[in-house]
């Protein structure tokens, strides 16, 4: 199968590969490191992931409370 590649913006590219490095991460644990090159609020950060999931480049899963997030791209 040779599907297209969504189009990413730099901060979704980024998002990508910090849990394409480090596996399934909270929005907490994304948000700490992307603070090394973005000056964003917390909410900035969820409020990114949750349209990526709605996009469908991200799964969301509930742990414990705590939601888990998993890129739906390799």
């Amino acid at each position: 199968m040779n599907e297209k590649l969504p189009e990413l913006s730099r901060p979704e590219f980024d998002i990508m590969r910090i849990l394409w490095k480090s596996g399934p991460l909270s929005v907490r644990e994304v948000h700490d490191q992307l603070t090394l090159n973005y000056k964003w609020a917390y909410s900035t950060t969820k409020t990114t992931m949750d349209r990526m999931t709605r996009k469908d480049l991200l799964v969301r899963e509930s742990f414990h409370g705590v939601f888990i997030y998993k890129p739906m791209l390799s």
